[in-house]
């Protein structure tokens, strides 16, 4: 438990005893190695001990140390770690581990994990760059109702996640899919940007209403309510009005969490369908949108190399494993969500106030 932001209480574990477990568990992997090679196996293993520890901790999931499939991947991840010269590798086995420790029971996601572990030390730099950011366009969405402020927002995150050369060509494609990260599929090919990543966002290209004929109160269980606190002018159709809302998932979070009574938030997503074609696309907003996204320095690099992908492809657990812990190390401000995040289409995400 948490006091006063400050001070975590992890019941059953402590941090002290975290860390001689990892100890214990580093003994055995130390000693596989040549008397040469220790002092450096143990030097890169303490790096990830103090990571996972650390993140652990802050994520009040040290009972991890208690269970021991959780110690099977953690002597994995030490065994990668004592391979691998790179300081990344040991932020995302770090991350990989919190993500195990997340979903302890499901075997789906810890068998993809795993094998993702495995072979941490085998990725190229630039195929994980360009995996991570395949993953995170289809994976979070900016939860902000206002679609200036969403952009925005998601252009930063893109921005954190594009640290260096977008990969070109077909190779680093093949290379993750020798690695099972993901499966290629050359006989299709992915839509265009411009048609795919507006769609993410529903709630920003629906048609919305003209501003005088939106009704004056919202009806059903919410009475006489007026639109007013649920509805702005419309960003991409001029003298219209669109529903407060990126998706129809993140209106019924914001207001849910905010107190508004289940069945009010369910009639207002009902009218907002009805009333403001919630879900439906206005193609004129969906291509005004996309200009927005290519006018922003990341998001537009991102378009035109997305107009270059040789072929189709789909990211496999691994891969969503791999992604994910990538995009972790790199959100330094962290505005991806940590809970749950893993594998979740975006209609399903529910998640913090800037991105789901």
């Amino acid at each position: 438990m948490q006091v006063a932001g400050d001070l975590i209480i992890n019941a059953g574990v402590s941090e002290e005893r975290a860390r001689e477990i990892a100890r214990e568990t580093s003994r055995e992997v130390i000693q596989q190695h040549t008397v040469e090679a220790m002092g450096l196996v143990e030097q890169r293993i303490d790096k990830l001990d103090t990571r996972v520890v650390e993140v652990l901790s802050s994520q009040a999931r040290l009972s991890a140390f208690a269970d021991p499939g959780f110690i099977r991947t953690f002597k994995k991840a030490q065994e990668g770690a004592a391979s691998s010269e790179r300081e990344s590798d040991y932020d995302m086995l770090a991350a990989l581990l919190a993500q195990r420790a997340e979903k302890p029971r499901e075997r789906p996601v810890r068998a993809g994990i795993e094998r993702a572990i495995e072979i941490m030390d085998q990725v190229d730099d630039d195929a994980l760059r360009g995996l991570t950011v395949m993953h995170a366009l289809g994976a979070w969405i900016p939860l902000s109702p206002n679609i200036s402020t969403g952009v925005e927002t998601i252009e930063g995150i893109f921005g954190d996640l594009v640290d260096g050369p977008l990969p070109e060509g077909r190779d680093w494609i093949d290379h993750l899919d020798i690695l099972d990260a993901v499966r290629v599929n050359s006989v299709t090919e992915f839509r265009p940007f411009d048609d795919y990543y507006p769609k993410q966002f529903p709630g920003y290209i629906a048609p919305g209403v003209p501003a005088d004929e939106v009704p004056h109160e919202i009806g059903g269980s919410v009475g006489p309510l007026p639109w007013g606190a649920f509805v702005e002018a419309h960003e991409l159709r001029p003298g219209y009005v669109r529903l407060k809302a990126v998706a129809e998932h993140a209106f019924r979070d914001m207001y849910g969490n905010a107190g508004l009574e289940q069945i009010w938030v369910e009639d207002i997503v009902a009218q907002g369908i009805k009333v403001f074609g919630l879900g439906t696309v206005d193609e004129d907003a969906k291509t005004a949108l996309a200009g927005r996204l290519r006018a922003e320095p990341t998001l537009g690099l991102i378009a035109d190399w997305w107009g270059r992908l040789p072929h189709h492809f789909g990211i496999t657990a691994v891969g969503r494993a791999l992604a994910t812990a990538n995009a972790f190390r790199l959100d330094a401000l962290d505005r991806l969500p940590r809970e749950g995040a893993l594998g979740k289409p975006v209609e399903k995400n529910s998640a913090e106030p800037e991105v789901g």
